[in-house]
């Protein structure tokens, strides 16, 4: 077996990689500081969201923090194609940030191309404000009873003149009978 002094874990995902990993950043370094454990590093899944937390429990407990992530590289299809990379120094962080953005900013790239709204992906802004609407007009006219009897023209009230006891009497005397309460 491995003496534990010499060995370190380079792929830890924290708890927020959701799905991924479920301890925080201070218990992982806390458990590797117990086993004596030099170094440890964080690879969160496609980000760097628990660097700092991981860095300043690593500084408190005198480990060496490792900084990376676990991307995923586009194209590959689903379920495949992840890389983790580490960074080293300054430098190494530096390009482990822009890589991160880089990432992001295919994957958002690739699905508006694949989204049902267009050959980008994206709604024009007229087309964005005609769908918001054109939903608020659904809202009025369905409303929580179902649909409005357009014969029916009177509006009810969540609450009426005399309070919201009397209201909810109007509102079943207006759906067809009274009930008791």
């Amino acid at each position: 077996m491995t003496d534990p002094a010499q060995f370190a874990h380079l792929h830890v995902a924290s708890s927020f990689s959701l799905r991924y990993g479920t301890a925080t950043p201070g218990a992982l370094v806390a458990r590797a500081a117990e086993l004596g454990m030099p170094a440890l590093a964080l690879t969160d899944r496609d980000g760097l969201y628990g660097a700092f937390k991981h860095t300043q429990a690593c500084v408190d407990a005198g480990i060496k923090p490792v900084l990376g992530a676990d991307l995923a590289v586009p194209g590959a299809g689903p379920g495949t194609g992840r890389v983790t990379l580490l960074a080293t120094g300054r430098q190494g962080w530096a390009s482990l940030c822009r890589l991160v953005s880089a990432a992001h900013a295919t994957v958002r790239r690739e699905s508006r191309r694949e989204g049902p709204e267009g050959p980008e992906g994206r709604k024009s802004h007229q087309e964005s404000r005609e769908s918001r609407e054109s939903s608020r007009e659904s809202r009025r006219e369905i409303g929580p009873e179902g649909p409005e009897d357009p014969e029916d023209s009177q509006q009810i009230r969540p609450e009426g003149p005399e309070g919201p006891e009397n209201s909810r009497q109007n509102s079943r005397e207006t759906r067809g009978g009274t009930q008791d309460t």
